[in-house]
C-alpha cells in the first residue's frame, strides 16, 4: 500500500471508476489494464486530431515531444511503482500510473 500512497492523489479519479468492485486481484489488474488502454486510446485520438491541425514543422516537433513523453511516462511509472514489483498488485498499480499520465 505504500506504493499506492506515494502515487499522485489524482490517481483516485482513475481508480474510483469501477475496478475496486472486482472480487480478486487478477480481476482488478485486468480492469486497471483496460482502463489504461482506454485512456491511451483517448489520448491517441486527441493526438491524431492535433497532428491534422498543425503545419508539418510543428508535426515533427509534436512527434518528437510525444516520443520523449512516452519514454518519460514509462520510466516515471517504473520508478513510482517500484515498491510493488514482484507483488500481485504491481500490474494494477502500473496500469493506473500509465492512465494517470495519459489523463494529464
Amino acid at each position: 500500500m505504500v506504493v499506492i500512497l506515494a502515487c499522485p492523489v489524482a490517481w483516485g479519479k482513475v481508480w474510483a471508476e469501477n475496478c475496486l468492485d472486482a472480487d480478486s486481484q487478477s480481476e482488478m489488474n485486468f480492469c486497471a489494464s483496460n482502463e489504461a488502454k482506454e485512456t491511451d486510446r483517448e489520448l491517441e485520438t486527441v493526438y491524431k486530431k492535433l497532428l491534422k491541425k498543425i503545419d508539418p514543422e510543428d508535426q515533427a516537433r509534436l512527434r518528437a515531444a510525444q516520443s520523449a513523453w512516452v519514454v518519460y511516462r514509462r520510466k516515471q511509472c517504473e520508478f513510482n511503482t517500484s515498491g510493488s514489483i514482484g507483488g500481485s498488485i504491481h500490474p494494477m498499480v502500473l496500469a493506473y500510473c500509465y492512465a494517470y499520465f495519459a489523463e494529464q
